[in-house]
């Protein structure tokens, strides 16, 4: 594979990245429209940009790159035990590792029912199921495998990671310190989520992760520091 073609792929998957997310968005602000609950509305977002983004993709490998899905990590969906286990652990061990190291205490978010399950639709349906299997379908998918086609595996992990990192900062109003603080942590996550989809050989093991859609729980049960 061509530099040219490998980096005119990357940007491909990208854009359909984010306009499946504005079509799902799109479509789904139709429903709020006709009054229907905002937490069901993010639940239609969500399918749409999940299932629209793997048509697509699915297309453009298969139709346009002229290779089998299989070869961009995207092959019939199976997840292995070991890492449904470590996708399960891994936030729960971070998790209980904070509150043991920081003294604090439970408090209200002081949110209704609608607002509680508006939140956690939003962040679970949308930002944490939909957009984990998208970005992984993109960056641990695609672009991996393209870049790995290229040139090497160290290339293909570093790039997608770096370029996932600084995904997480665009349009956010993050000090400079917080924006390299959200880079190396994409970074690393990034650097694990693509061990995990080429020991595994599917993007399915690394979307499963729970750590994605866990910090929205902490939305609604915050806990302050003492």
């Amino acid at each position: 594979m061509s530099t040219k073609k490998a980096i005119g792929i990357s940007f491909v998957a990208i854009f359909i990245l984010v306009i499946t997310q504005v079509i799902a968005q799109a479509i789904a602000s139709i429903f709020t429209i006709i009054h229907v609950p905002y937490g069901i509305c993010n639940i239609i977002a969500g399918v749409i940009y999940a299932g629209l983004s793997y048509f697509l993709l699915k297309i453009f490998i298969s139709k346009v790159i002229k290779l089998p899905v299989s070869d961009f990590g995207l092959p019939k969906f199976k997840i292995k035990i070991r890492w449904s286990i470590v996708a399960v652990l891994l936030p729960v061990i971070i998790k209980e590792s904070y509150l043991l190291i920081f003294n604090g205490k439970y408090v209200s978010s002081n949110m209704n029912g609608n607002q509680i399950f508006t939140t956690l639709s939003a962040g679970i349906a949308f930002t944490g199921i939909a957009a984990g299997f998208v970005e992984e379908m993109v960056f641990r998918g695609v672009i991996l495998n393209a870049l790995k086609k290229r040139w090497n595996v160290k290339v293909a992990v570093i790039v997608p990671s770096m370029l996932f990192g600084i995904v997480h900062v665009l349009g956010q109003d993050f000090s400079i310190g917080s924006c390299l603080l959200v880079i190396i942590a994409g970074t690393m996550v990034g650097v694990m989520f693509s061990m995990i989809a080429i020991e595994s050989g599917s993007i399915w093991n690394s979307a499963c992760y729970l750590e994605r859609y866990d910090y929205w729980w902490w939305i609604v049960h915050r806990r302050k520091n003492g």
